[in-house]
């Protein structure tokens, strides 16, 4: 399971992560504080180098395949495949971060149908699978949203980025279940509609960091 070459959709595209991104990447997460969210794993400014090498050297050992979603030659997000597991053979899609600018655009979609469609169609994989935080809400409509079951809730599964344990909140797709979406003329079962002109409509900016204080209902832990 790899990915050598972008995939492409008009103004969208999905390539390797390289060593080069880690300017465009901190911009992209500068745009809207993402690390303030504190149930993601978004890399805070002082974790940036680190982030990029574990993401790197992940690759290196076969573990994951980081990617950078670009629109319009611009880096907006990121995302990658991870437990790869040939012989079911079966996938992960997460890792997943977007700039401000491009949320609640259609290019978490276009992404993720494209992520899909290569996974079911190129790799011939059974099952997809996705998981997030149980907190984030917009997440799990997000993935629900693709088609996705929801499979469970594993109980402290993991640590957050901050040290506390997270349950994590589990759906796939199979690949004989995996045509909600009518056959496209390319004759997919998950045909790409690409995101409007995100350059010319201004969503796509000059990334730079948010004034602080935005989105901050969501930045706050339960009590």
């Amino acid at each position: 399971m790899q990915i050598r070459e972008p995939i492409y959709d008009r103004d969208c595209c999905v390539r390797p992560l390289t060593d080069e991104d880690g300017p465009g990447l901190r911009r992209v997460a500068a745009d809207g504080r993402l690390w303030e969210l504190w149930y993601t794993g978004v890399p805070a400014p002082d974790e940036h180098d680190d982030w990029l090498a574990t993401a790197l050297q992940g690759r290196d050992d076969g573990r994951w395949i980081p990617l950078v979603v670009e629109v319009a030659g611009t880096i907006v997000g990121t995302t990658r495949f991870y437990d790869l597991v040939p012989e079911v053979p079966r996938v992960a899609i997460g890792y997943t971060w977007y700039a401000a600018s491009v949320q609640r655009t259609r290019v978490n979609t276009t992404v993720k149908r494209l992520l899909l469609r290569h996974a079911f169609e190129e790799w011939g994989v059974a099952t997809v699978q996705f998981h997030t935080d149980r907190y984030n809400k917009r997440s799990q409509r997000a993935i629900e949203g693709l088609g996705a079951q929801r499979e469970g809730v594993l109980r402290h599964h993991q640590l957050r980025r901050d040290g506390t344990l997270r349950d994590t909140v589990c759906f796939g797709i199979l690949r004989k279940t995996s045509g909600p979406m009518s056959t496209g003329t390319s004759g997919s079962v998950w045909p790409v509609t690409s995101p409007p002109d995100l350059a010319a409509s201004g969503a796509v900016r000059a990334l730079h960091p948010a004034a602080p204080g935005s989105r901050n209902e969501e930045r706050r832990r339960p009590s």
